[in-house]
């Protein structure tokens, strides 16, 4: 990200956003047929400050709706328990940080509600010969 280190606009000095790594990687295990654990981990940096997110959820398929349940690690700061579902190309996913850092007293453990919506979006080549272009992560 910001490969370029482009300037803000906010302000008329001369700030410049800092280039931005990450690096993502995840795996996905089937169990069987109806349960599947998509374990991933995620490292960022950014200006001298770095971040490290690693956990899995556990998708289980009860006919055309998949439930999730997953717990997540922001490495010394947050515990992140996860749930939600997917119907039709649509994921709602619901998650908590529980602060554990250093800060902790201030907080009182407590963290911030964070509700995701992602829809997924299926282009298909007329001329490919696969039926279903967005089964590739299904299960």
């Amino acid at each position: 990200n910001h490969i370029n280190k482009p300037k803000e606009s906010f302000y008329d000095d001369d700030n410049r956003l800092q280039r931005k790594l990450i690096i993502h990687g995840s795996l996905l295990a089937y169990l069987n047929e109806k349960l599947v654990i998509k374990p991933e981990a995620m490292f960022s940096t950014q200006a001298g400050t770095s971040e490290t997110v690693f956990g899995a959820n556990v998708i289980f398929e009860v006919k055309d709706i998949k439930l999730y349940c997953g717990i997540w690690h922001r490495l010394l700061r947050d515990i992140i328990p996860v749930a939600g579902l997917e119907y039709n190309n649509f994921t709602f996913l619901f998650s908590y940080d529980v602060n554990i850092s250093d800060l902790h007293p201030a907080s009182n453990y407590q963290g911030g509600l964070e509700i995701s919506l992602i829809k997924k979006f299926c282009y298909s080549n007329q001329r490919s010969t696969k039926r279903h272009p967005c089964k590739f992560l299904d299960f």
